[in-house]
């Protein structure tokens, strides 16, 4: 099984001025290259999630992490997976955000 891949890390920009405005600015960015990538797959990552597989019977609830990949080429599209289940984004039926939040 391939590592899971979050967008909890980047590259920090050491050229930014230190304290805490070049750390706000470092999550700013990450946080808009994650919203990219879930507006470009149709997926929701790292929050809970109600998943709809082409492949299965019922659906799936978890949090669907990215797999990185070993190789240095880019796949055409992305692993992700929730628990032990790995799918592409084209197996995807449905993804319904869950809130835990009465």
């Amino acid at each position: 099984m391939l590592p899971a891949m979050t967008f909890d890390q980047g590259q920090f920009n050491f050229d930014a001025n230190p304290g805490e405005e070049g750390y706000r600015r470092w999550r700013e960015e990450l946080d808009e290259r994650k919203k990219a990538f879930e507006s470009r797959w149709g997926i929701i990552l790292g929050t809970k999630v109600l998943l709809q597989l082409r492949s299965h019977l019922r659906p799936i609830t978890g949090v669907i992490t990215l797999i990185q990949e070993k190789s240095a080429a880019k796949p055409r599209q992305p692993h992700l997976r929730i628990g032990t289940i790995e799918f592409c984004p084209n197996e995807i039926e449905s993804v319904l955000r869950i809130n835990d939040n009465p």
